[in-house]
């Protein structure tokens, strides 16, 4: 290789700050050149950019070593700060030999060994397939647009001194959905927009996966991760076809991520794929009950049943461009038994009084009465 000092001479387009960053990641690992561009270019967009244009623009991804990997992953988490605890912490952590952060066009080449996710003929006809395809997109564009709006809201779940639960933010005390998560357990959000459960999974000693389909959220999750100097993985994928191994994680979760956002007739076999016997999957959902009670355009729920409970999957409300799925708890309970799991509890979540959310489909009172968001609690059979 070549003496690293030339290396540094050859990107006169970074800025100090960056050239000094960008010089330790060249100069500090012994790896090619091209492998750690291709690798902060996904975990650091700015810098990436830059470094793109310096270094060999034309380069096809390369395959990383596990020990290359760690060196590089280790050198970038040296650059952004916290130097010491953050070099102890990732170098000897399995988690970062496993894994890399990968955006969904470069999965083929990113990603080592063969990934059985779904396809086409294991989900049904063409149709469904492009009606599938259709809405994925569709909520994409949603929540790439969205995303400025939940900034604010990601940041006080990062500030967080306990996590908080769903639409009414109910404690983890009164609820333990993650009771279970230690040191060392394999966890993987389905949908994590700003990633803050990722966080609050890090925090208990887990080794969290972050996987969602929109850039501008996640480009939010960075930024978090910078600013709380907390690094993870994090993965842009439709949560029906992730780009990780079989049989990779202890715990799934997904808070009004994939589970209301994606069709459970796809994620959910996805999970079990991704869950090692004896896994648990969470997910919090809008309660059957309420959806039942929600007028077609989606304003506040009622007193009234405003639609039809059987037969319930795929919503959308006039005037809006986003598809959600709900389903009844009978078809719930089917499509988790389809799937390998066993359902272990169901929490019909009833707010505090004096509780608020800054939602406006449904009002304190009745959810007070009725539930407004279920949690699913299921475990993938041995």
């Amino acid at each position: 290789m070549t003496d690293p000092q030339d290396r540094r001479q050859a990107l006169p387009q970074l800025s100090p700050v960056d050239q000094k960053d960008a010089g330790f990641l060249l100069g500090g690992v012994d790896v090619d050149e091209r492998a750690v561009r291709d690798l902060v270019r996904i975990l650091d967009r700015p810098l990436a950019r830059k470094l793109d244009v310096a270094l060999l623009s034309s380069a096809k991804m390369v395959r990383l070593s596990s020990h290359e990997r760690r060196d590089v992953l280790a050198g970038l988490a040296y650059a952004q700060g916290d130097h010491q605890s953050l070099r102890e912490s990732l170098l000897p952590d399995p988690a970062w030999r496993r894994w890399e952060l990968i955006e969904e066009e470069d999965r083929d080449l990113a990603v080592d060994g063969d990934s059985s996710g779904p396809t086409a003929s294991a989900r049904g006809d063409a149709v469904a397939l492009r009606l599938h395809e259709a809405d994925v997109e569709r909520n994409r564009r949603a929540w790439n647009a969205w995303a400025p709006d939940f900034y604010r809201v990601g940041l006080d779940y990062w500030l967080a001194e306990e996590p908080v639960w769903g639409i009414w933010g109910t404690p983890e005390s009164r609820l333990g959905l993650l009771a279970g998560v230690e040191q060392g357990t394999d966890a993987i959000e389905l949908g994590c927009g700003t990633a803050h459960v990722c966080a609050w999974l890090a925090q208990r000693g887990a080794l969290p996966v972050g996987v969602d389909i929109s850039h501008e959220q996640l480009d939010s999750a960075r930024m978090f991760q910078r600013q709380f100097q907390r690094l993870f993985p994090l993965v842009r994928a439709s949560a029906d076809d992730v780009p990780l191994d079989d049989e990779s994680f202890d715990f799934a979760i997904s808070e009004y991520g994939a589970s209301t956002w994606l069709d459970p007739y796809w994620w959910v076999p996805e999970a079990a794929r991704l869950l090692r016997p004896g896994g648990k999957l969470v997910f919090l959902v809008s309660g059957a009950i309420m959806m039942s009670c929600t007028p077609a355009d989606g304003a506040e729920a009622t007193r009234v049943l405003e639609r039809d409970y059987f037969g319930m999957h795929r919503f959308e409300f006039r005037g809006e461009s986003f598809v959600e799925f709900h389903l009844s708890h009978g078809d719930w309970l089917r499509v988790l038994r389809a799937n390998g799991f066993e359902l272990e509890d169901l929490i019909e979540v009833q707010p505090s009084e004096g509780a608020s959310t800054r939602f406006p489909f449904v009002s304190t009172d009745w959810a007070r009465r009725w539930p407004s968001e279920e949690i699913w609690i299921a475990r993938r059979r041995g």
